[in-house]
């Protein structure tokens, strides 16, 4: 799969479709799995070995309202809450559907600094992000999206993708870390931090 391919099969597979039937195509073990964990993170394709290029696709069960859900993540500063690998997020620049924030990421003795373009959909509820490349970023590559699908009983199905290439000015475990270590633990805080409207702290 090359690289956006992962944000273009997503949005094109889940336009207009309600949870109930994005999750019908799914086998009964994942969906059995997704009401007792909340949390599957679906795929982990590593794509070039040598780059540790990764995508990752996962559903998660909010226990409250697509509106209320999208609402919470599209505040993107506020991310750093459930995020403690991040030092500070900080809105850098304001544009049409959206906002450029930087993110100063501290892992072990490594620090990180890039900058995230994000192009928000009210009214389709969902949220994507790039890296901007008008910063020079220790980041090589990243992109992703959420998706928010209403369940019954004000639930909400949360649809995640995302891939990420820290590239070779970074060492191998840094890549490990980011992406088999924490971002299923991420994924999981988001959901707590979004079922507790906010108040959640890891």
């Amino acid at each position: 799969m090359a690289a956006g391919a992962l944000l273009v099969a997503a949005s094109a597979a889940s336009a207009g479709t309600p949870a109930e039937e994005l999750l019908a195509g799914q086998p009964g073990e994942l969906i059995g799995r997704l009401e007792v964990q909340k949390v599957v993170v679906l795929e982990e394709v590593s794509v070039e070995t040598g780059r540790g290029e990764g995508f990752f696709l996962a559903y998660v069960i909010f226990e409250t309202s697509a509106q209320r859900a999208y609402e919470l993540l599209a505040d993107t500063p506020r991310h750093a809450e459930f995020r403690p690998e991040i030092r500070a997020i900080e809105t850098v620049a304001k544009h049409p559907g959206g906002n450029t924030d930087s993110h100063r990421l501290k892992v072990l003795f490594l620090d990180a600094t890039y900058w995230i373009r994000y192009e928000k959909d009210p009214a389709g509820r969902s949220l994507r992000w790039t890296l901007d490349t008008d910063y020079p970023n220790r980041l090589k590559y990243t992109e992703g999206f959420w998706e928010f699908y209403e369940m019954e009983g004000g639930r909400t199905l949360g649809r995640f993708g995302a891939s990420i290439d820290v590239g070779p000015a970074l060492p191998q475990f840094f890549q490990n870390w980011v992406t088999r270590k924490n971002l299923p633990r991420t994924i999981e805080r988001a959901r707590l931090w979004v079922d507790s409207d906010g108040s959640y702290r890891p």
